[in-house]
């Protein structure tokens, strides 16, 4: 089993093509069902901060891009192969109305609050554990499909998130913001 928080094993690094392919492809689709918008150019940056196993093969560890979306709002992605705090998954959203965070401190992760308490909770040790839930809704859409409901998550999208991961490939080698088609 894989655990997301471990370093991969090396055989494993080469056959997924990179980062932006293997685990942040899922924040871009996310993100724009979140929006319900399309995103049209990322900025990304990314390094080999921890493990230079993952620079032998091109990849990296660390990773972060600003996404922007037709109807101009914007979205930044942190993402990194180890993290040091097990299976971290948040989403905070800013904007001119307040801010709200994914409160996940109760069901294993660690959040740092300004006004200088930390709430902490048991840290999950694998994505099984982690995403129960998200992995039963998927067993259900799956047989909602087999029984010839229509999907909820068209191959369109899915290809629309890998032309983002495409996109960040592309920025990281520039060093420039790519527009999205």
């Amino acid at each position: 089993m894989n655990l997301d928080y471990l370093d991969a094993d090396e055989a494993f690094v080469p056959l997924v093509r990179g980062l932006w392919r293997d685990l942040a492809v899922h924040d871009f689709n996310a993100l724009a069902w979140i929006f319900d918008d399309r995103i049209v150019s990322v900025s990304a940056h990314s390094s080999v901060a921890e493990n230079p196993m993952y620079g032998r093969h091109g990849d990296v560890d660390t990773a972060s891009a600003v996404l922007k979306f037709s109807s101009g709002a914007v979205a930044t992605l942190l993402c990194g192969r180890r993290m040091g705090w097990r299976q971290e998954t948040r989403m905070e959203v800013h904007g001119t109305e307040g801010s709200e965070s994914t409160d996940v401190a109760a069901t294993g992760s660690r959040t740092h609050r300004l006004d200088g308490h930390e709430e902490q909770g048991e840290p999950f040790t694998s994505a099984m554990t982690r995403f129960k839930e998200s992995y039963l809704n998927e067993t259900d859409e799956f047989v909602r499909l087999v029984l010839g409901a229509e999907s909820t998550s068209p191959p369109r999208q899915c290809l629309a998130a890998l032309q983002v991961a495409l996109a960040a490939e592309e920025s990281v080698r520039t060093g420039r913001t790519v527009e999205i088609a």
